[in-house]
């Protein structure tokens, strides 16, 4: 039997209508994404430490002559003007005999280790111990410049937006919060780095001077645009984004990525809280490519990031 032209047409179309011969036809991707959010974020960073007293001084004797009396023992806590030694003067033979000299000292603290005895002879501007003021510690670490021109280089003295924590070299963490008093006006052009001090309240005399530690740094950002790490993607050395367009079409989008906090970015530049950002599906997508999306609840980020 002769199939006319018109039947013929009718049998492709209704052959290409059916559902099993759409399976060539590209299908539609489904994706999760996500909204960035915009958050206040704190940020810790460490670094190297030397911890030094506020004060810590050689006690010299100020004649010659002969160490008469030792007042104080390694140790001992004395207040501003106690003595601490007593000298008898080497004089001529043809001067008056002169009453002993006392040894007082310039301002509370802590005696270091004896370095003479009684009895000894001493010359001017010997080594009798040491004195520490420890009521107040200065901790002095170095941040590298680039670092600093990156993250750091807004902070000022005092900045109320930084906490400072210590940790000491036990791994133990300081129990007393600091606070930034200086920084350097200038970069050392040997270490390619910029000195800080943060000072630290010692009630309790638990540092002393010279131990080391890592300073901490914890510093709020307020409403940063934050992202989960995975949405992001390295080539080349930069991190992109894929967004969805009004259109449903994937575009992808280079970000400036400020900070990480645990497993989430701090966006500098790229992306805003109105951006659609793909979260799953980015090592299969391509720009220019149609997607339909469900944006995934926040309530994780939302509470790891506070």
């Amino acid at each position: 039997m002769k199939i006319s032209p018109v039947t013929t047409l009718i049998l492709i179309l209704v052959y290409f209508s059916l559902p099993g011969c759409q399976s060539h036809q590209e299908k539609v991707k489904q994706v999760v994404a996500i909204h960035p959010q915009s958050k206040d974020v704190t940020i810790s960073q460490a670094f190297h430490a030397q911890i030094q007293a506020e004060r810590h001084i050689p006690i010299r004797a100020p004649i010659k002559g002969v160490l008469k009396s030792v007042a104080v023992q390694k140790g001992q806590a004395v207040n501003a003007g106690e003595m601490l030694f007593e000298i008898e003067p080497v004089l001529d033979p043809a001067k008056s005999i002169a009453n002993s000299v006392p040894v007082n000292a310039p301002f509370a603290g802590v005696i270091g280790r004896l370095e003479t005895q009684p009895g000894s002879p001493v010359r001017p501007q010997d080594i009798l111990t040491t004195l520490t003021d420890s009521s107040v510690m200065r901790v002095y670490f170095n941040v590298p410049e680039a670092h600093y021109l990156e993250s750091m280089a807004s902070l000022k003295p005092k900045d109320e937006n930084l906490k400072i924590g210590l940790q000491l070299a036990d791994g133990t963490t300081f129990d007393q919060p600091g606070t930034l008093e200086a920084i350097a006006g200038v970069f050392n052009p040997e270490t390619g780095s910029i000195a800080f001090r943060a000072d630290f309240p010692n009630p309790e005399g638990q540092l002393h001077h010279g131990q080391t530690g890592d300073v901490l740094l914890y510093q709020t950002l307020h409403d940063a645009i934050v992202i989960p790490e995975q949405a992001a993607f390295e080539l080349r050395g930069k991190r992109y984004v894929y967004v969805v367009d009004a259109s449903h079409m994937v575009q992808y989008r280079e970000v400036v990525v400020q900070n990480e906090v645990d497993d989430f970015l701090v966006v500098e530049s790229g992306v805003g809280v109105d951006d659609t950002v793909i979260l799953t599906e980015a090592g299969n997508l391509r720009a220019g490519e149609k997607v339909e999306w469900v944006i995934q609840s926040q309530d994780s980020l939302s509470s790891k990031l506070k």
